[in-house]
C-alpha cells in the first residue's frame, strides 16, 4: 500500500499503477484506499515481487505513464527477513493449535447447549462475508464532525452491520458506544453507505443475510 496526504485517490476505484524494481515491472490490481487522512492505493503481487523488493535499491511507481513516486528500499531485505520469521512463527503456532483442536474434536465443547449447531452455523456464515474494499477506507479524518474536532472528543464505536443478499448494509446497531452520540450516529451512517460486501452464502451457494462486527476508532491527529 502507498498513501500520500496530498493525493486524492478514491477508495475502491481501480487504477493503472505500475511498479518498477530492478528493471522489472509489476502492474495490475491496484485499488484506491484511504487510511486516516491519507489517500492512495494497494495491490497484491506474487513471490517474485518480494524477491525484487528485497534486493532492489529503488522502487519507481507510475500512474499510467507518469512517475508519481520514487522510494528508497534501503533496509528492505532486513525488514522482510524479520517479517517472514514472524509469519513463520505465527503459522507454526496456528498449525499446532489446529492439530490440538482436531485431537479433541470428537468431544463436544458444551454438550448442554442446544444451540451449539446454530452458533457454529452462524460462525460459518460470518466467515463467508467478505468486504469488497478495505474497511479502513470506510471512514476518513475528513469525516470527523467539526464540533467534535473543536471539542477534542475521541472514542471507539463498535457496531454490528446486517448485510443483505445483495451485499449492501441493511442495518447498523451500536454494540459499544464511543461515549459520544454524534460519533456513534456518524459511524452507522458512513458504514451503511460505504461498506459493500460479497454476500454470505448457504451450503448450496445461495446468498443469505449475515452480520459483520466492526469498530471505528475516532482518533484526533
Amino acid at each position: 500500500m502507498l498513501t500520500n496526504s496530498g493525493w486524492t485517490a478514491k477508495a475502491g476505484m481501480p487504477y493503472n499503477v505500475t511498479y518498477s524494481l530492478d528493471g522489472v515491472s509489476f502492474s495490475g490490481g491496484s485499488v484506491g484506499a484511504t487510511v486516516s487522512y491519507k489517500s492512495g492505493f494497494f495491490a497484491k503481487f506474487n513471490d517474485e515481487f518480494e524477491t525484487h523488493f528485497a534486493r532492489g535499491a529503488t522502487l519507481w511507481v507510475y500512474l499510467d505513464e507518469e512517475l508519481i513516486d520514487q522510494l528508497s528500499l534501503n533496509g528492505s531485505a532486513i525488514a522482510l527477513k524479520s517479517v517472514n520469521r514472524c509469519l513463520a512463527s505465527v503459522r507454526e503456532k496456528i498449525i499446532a493449535a489446529q492439530r490440538e483442536k482436531e485431537r479433541w474434536s470428537h468431544i463436544p465443547k458444551d454438550p448442554f447447549s442446544k444451540d451449539t449447531g446454530v452458533l457454529r452455523d452462524q460462525a460459518r456464515k460470518n466467515a463467508l462475508l467478505l468486504p469488497l474494499s478495505n474497511p479502513d477506507s470506510w471512514t476518513a479524518l475528513s469525516d470527523y464532525p467539526s464540533r467534535a474536532l473543536r471539542e477534542r472528543r475521541e472514542g471507539k464505536t463498535s457496531v454490528t452491520l446486517t448485510v443483505g443478499v445483495a451485499g449492501n448494509v441493511t442495518s447498523c446497531r451500536v454494540i459499544k458506544s464511543s461515549g459520544h452520540a454524534d460519533l456513534d450516529h456518524l459511524t452507522c451512517d458512513l458504514l451503511s453507505r460505504r461498506a459493500k460486501f460479497s454476500p454470505a452464502t448457504d451450503e448450496e451457494g445461495r446468498p443469505i443475510v449475515a452480520s459483520y462486527p466492526t469498530m471505528v476508532n475516532w482518533s484526533l491527529p
